[in-house]
């Protein structure tokens, strides 16, 4: 319920700050996606704690940043759009660091094959378009997890390479056994995450 409210502040936030053209507004929603994320961790809503504490940590620095430059304009007439600049910069950090994360970390930290059974994909559709991802359950230390990999498939691609019900090779993280990969190698795609992060980051800084 809690997660409820924030997010109908969020959206009022967000309708309020395109119809004054005030970017406090903006800054405010970026800090409640902060407790947002936090009440999603304090409820146990998570599978990979350090991730989403750091993607928590920041919204909140990135909302207060931003409010910080806002008010600071306001009050003095000093620092402007100094805070499109962080805004920038925020998306260019958000965008870098998920390219980085699972393009080249993850693959890395998943370094222990096991064998998992696939139980079915998870499905998403962003603008009418539908990508999968998929789900496989596993015992690793007396412990059974079940979670997606996080890649993403065609369910034409994601048909032919796995079967429900049958057993898999994976990767997983031994410090965070629910995550893991059924590929290692590095794909363009992340790799073109990094250096989009990377041009937003060149856009803040010129």
């Amino acid at each position: 319920m809690v997660i409820f409210f924030l997010l109908i502040a969020c959206i009022a936030e967000v309708i309020i700050g395109s119809i004054t053209k005030d970017f406090i507004w903006f800054d405010l929603m970026m800090i409640t996606i902060g407790f947002m994320l936090l009440e999603c961790y304090r409820q146990k809503n998570v599978k990979i704690q350090k991730v989403f504490t750091y993607f928590t940590a920041v919204w909140f620095l990135w909302g207060i940043i931003m409010l910080g430059f806002t008010v600071a304009e306001k009050l003095t007439g000093l620092f402007q759009n100094y805070d499109v600049h962080v805004f920038i910069f925020g998306i260019g950090v958000l965008i870098m660091w998920s390219g980085v994360y699972m393009g080249i970390i993850k693959k890395l930290r998943c370094s222990y094959k096991i064998s998992a059974r696939y139980t079915g994909p998870q499905s998403y559709t962003i603008k009418g378009r539908t990508s999968y991802t998929p789900i496989f359950s596993f015992q690793y230390n007396d412990v059974v997890y079940s979670n997606t990999s996080g890649e993403v498939f065609s369910k034409r691609k994601l048909d032919k390479k796995f079967q429900i019900g049958e057993e898999y090779e994976i990767y997983i993280d031994p410090r965070e056994p629910n995550s893991f990969l059924t590929n290692k190698r590095i794909g363009i795609s992340w790799l073109f995450w990094v250096l989009l992060g990377l041009l937003f980051l060149f856009v803040a800084f010129s």
